[in-house]
């Protein structure tokens, strides 16, 4: 599983909005949807949880340069899972109004992690075992005009909301054991 940022919308050099995690341009799933789909990414996550399924997991998918270098052909495609988290960025002072080098920091939402604990978990449960979370950036790094996403993010906020999610469920099947004894 491959976890993405967005790096939009780009503010540039203005400052962030107010409630990052609330403000609807931000959040709106409807700008990653296309038509013809080229999504690119399996999954996206907004930072008030709402999750946007743009390709089934079955959907072989690439969406990396490390994935679509002519070296490998097609030998790595439908190998990794693409979930984009929705991160705003802005422009680092001194590399031109275009660049979208600042995150914000904490780089994602409470939301997001239970989002993403929640797909991951899914992903897993489909694959029948637990998938290897990567990062954008570890996975094209050497490569020329690498990413540098997801930028911010906190791994062990990602393994609490991971952990509390396999206890929940763990939980929830005993009461549901319980109650058919």
């Amino acid at each position: 599983v491959i976890f993405h940022d967005t790096s939009t919308p780009n503010y540039r050099t203005q400052p962030w909005p107010v409630s990052i995690d609330d403000d609807p341009k931000i959040n709106n799933l409807a700008r990653y949807e296309c038509d013809n789909d080229i999504e690119r990414a399996h999954v996206f996550i907004n930072r008030i949880g709402a999750i946007f399924l743009a390709h089934d997991f079955t959907v072989p998918w690439r969406a990396t340069k490390f994935e679509t270098a002519k070296n490998y052909g097609s030998m790595l495609k439908g190998l990794f899972l693409h979930i984009e988290l929705i991160q705003p960025r802005r422009a680092l002072k001194g590399y031109g109004r275009r660049n979208d080098f600042m995150a914000p920091d904490p780089g994602f939402s409470q939301a997001q992690y239970d989002s993403l604990a929640l797909v991951y978990a899914v992903a897993s449960r489909r694959a029948g075992f637990w998938l290897i979370p990567a990062f954008h950036s570890v996975l094209d790094e050497g490569i020329r005009n690498k990413h540098d996403d997801p930028q911010n993010f906190d791994l062990a906020a990602f393994a609490e909301k991971v952990a509390d999610l396999r206890e929940g469920l763990r939980r929830r099947a005993g009461d549901h054991t319980a109650t058919r004894d």
